[in-house]
């Protein structure tokens, strides 16, 4: 009877060190390089759709200042053809 409660001791004394390791590895320092890094990738994207939705708003307003309806199409400045 000792040993039986001996060896259920060991057993759950492993499962809870198994537990307390595979939380530690959850939370240790990759993880968190990797929160920090999703959350600098989700600010640099905004930021991009930012300046785009920006751009194509000051480029709209620009063209309906000088009322050009819509992008040249032909030839360019510089005599190429697109």
């Amino acid at each position: 009877m000792k040993k039986l409660f001996w060896v259920a001791l060991g057993v759950g004394i492993g499962v809870l060190g198994a537990r307390q390791l595979s939380k530690a590895r959850a939370s240790g320092p990759l993880a968190l390089a990797d929160t920090a890094l999703d959350r600098v990738s989700g600010w640099v994207e905004s930021a991009g759709a930012a300046f785009k939705d920006g751009m194509a708003t000051r480029e709209a307003e620009l063209r309906t200042a000088l009322g050009i309806d819509e992008a040249p199409r032909g030839r360019h400045a510089d005599g190429s053809v697109r």
